[in-house]
C-alpha cells in the first residue's frame, strides 16, 4: 500500500509558478532596459569614416548593433520559456490530484523541464523534473488501484477511553427547623413572701 503525491506535486508546483513569474517579470525588465539603451550604446559606439569617397559606419557601431540584437532576442527567448514554464506550473497545481489529467502534468512538467534548462533556470527544471516523477508514480498507482489508499501507519492506534467518574448523587437540603418559642422565665419569689412562710412554720409548731 502506498500513498499518492498529490500534495507534494502542489508545493512543487506552487515553487515553479512563483519563480516562472519573477522569470517573466526579469525578462520584461531586462528587454525593456534593452530598448531604451540601445540608441545610446549604439550612439556611443558610432564613428564615421571617410572611405573612398562615401561615409561609412564604424566597426563598433556594427558591433553594437549585433550586441543588441543578440540582448534582445536572448531576452525574448527567456520570456517564451518562462511562459510555457508558468503553464506547466499551473496544469500541476490545477491538475495536481485528478487522476484523468495525470498524464497532462507529466507532459507539462517533461516540457517545462526542458524549456527550463534551455532558458538558464536550473532550479525550476530540477523541481519540474521531481514534478514529472511524481506524477508518474501516481499515475502508476491509478493502474494499480491503489491511488486513493493511505500509507501503512504500522499498528492501528487504539482509542484511549477515559473511564468515567461515577456522579455522587446530590444530597436533598434538609428543611429548617421552625425556632421553638422561649418560655418565659419564672418570677423570682419575693422576700416578703418568704418571709411570711417562715413565720407560718414556727408559729404551727409552737
Amino acid at each position: 500500500m502506498q500513498t499518492n503525491h498529490a500534495k507534494a506535486i502542489k508545493g512543487l508546483s506552487i515553487a515553479v509558478v512563483v519563480l516562472a513569474a519573477l522569470g517573466i517579470i526579469g525578462s520584461l525588465i531586462g528587454a525593456i532596459a534593452m530598448m531604451a539603451m540601445g540608441p545610446a550604446l549604439e550612439y556611443a559606439a558610432t564613428g564615421i569614416e571617410y572611405d573612398n569617397g562615401y561615409y561609412s559606419h564604424s566597426d563598433g557601431a556594427i558591433v553594437a548593433q549585433i550586441l543588441m540584437a543578440v540582448g534582445e532576442a536572448m531576452f525574448v527567448w527567456t520570456l517564451i520559456c518562462c511562459i510555457l514554464v508558468l503553464v506547466a506550473g499551473i496544469t500541476g497545481l490545477r491538475f495536481h490530484n485528478n487522476q484523468q489529467k495525470l498524464g497532462n502534468v507529466f507532459g507539462w512538467a517533461i516540457a517545462g523541464a526542458i524549456l527550463s534548462f534551455l532558458g538558464g533556470s536550473i532550479v525550476t527544471c530540477v523541481l519540474l523534473i521531481i514534478v514529472a516523477v511524481f506524477a508518474s508514480k501516481d499515475r502508476q498507482l491509478v493502474k494499480a488501484g491503489a491511488y486513493n489508499q493511505s500509507a501503512p501507519t504500522g499498528i492501528p492506534a487504539q482509542p484511549i477511553q477515559v473511564p468515567a467518574q461515577p456522579v455522587q448523587p446530590v444530597q436533598p437540603v434538609q428543611p429548617v427547623q421552625p425556632m421553638q418559642p422561649t418560655v418565659p422565665e419564672q418570677p423570682t419569689t419575693q422576700p416578703e413572701q418568704v418571709a411570711d412562710q417562715t413565720n407560718t412554720t414556727t408559729q404551727s409548731n409552737q
